[in-house]
């Protein structure tokens, strides 16, 4: 179904030969031939698996998703899924990253101070100065690549718990 409800409607003759009920009959058919379509369409690009969990592997899910203020859905799991797939995870709070990088900033800020007296009295040289920039920003990347890509889970160990 690529119309639109307008050229649908232009194309069977309604909006010049319908009275107001009849084009509201129209619109309901229509959407239901539309939600048809979209749900035949929706279905093919995708596929459907049930997972059954124990209950303690749910109860660790649902604490897990807690933890990271999520519930324990499927949208959840595709989330955590995808992000091992790609080795990309899921930060555990948005807030604490945030902190951090405010307390980082305010380091930076005292850096900048640091900086500004030691160059008032000429004892600082410019490479000096450069080198603890370097060192700010080092320190911030680094925590913002501990953030976000943590270390990999070793699938050793996991598939030793399995047995």
């Amino acid at each position: 179904m690529k119309n639109s409800l307008k050229k649908y409607l232009f194309d069977t003759g309604a909006i010049e030969n319908c009275n107001l009920d009849e084009l509201e009959e129209m619109k309901s058919g229509y959407r239901k031939e539309y939600l048809k379509s979209y749900k035949a369409s929706y279905l093919s690009n995708r596929i459907r698996r049930e997972i059954i969990f124990s209950r303690d592997e749910f109860q660790a899910i649902a604490q897990f998703a807690k933890q990271n203020k999520h519930n324990p859905t499927p949208s959840f799991l595709k989330l955590c899924i995808s992000g091992y797939i790609n080795q990309k995870f899921m930060l555990p709070d948005e807030n604490m990253l945030h902190q951090l990088l405010i307390s980082i900033r305010r380091i930076g800020n005292n850096i900048n101070q640091i900086a500004y007296r030691v160059n008032s009295f000429k004892n600082l040289s410019l490479n000096d100065e450069k080198s603890l920039y370097s060192y700010l920003e080092e320190l911030e990347q680094i925590i913002i690549n501990a953030m976000t890509n943590p270390p990999l889970l070793n699938p050793d160990k996991e598939h030793k718990n399995d047995n």
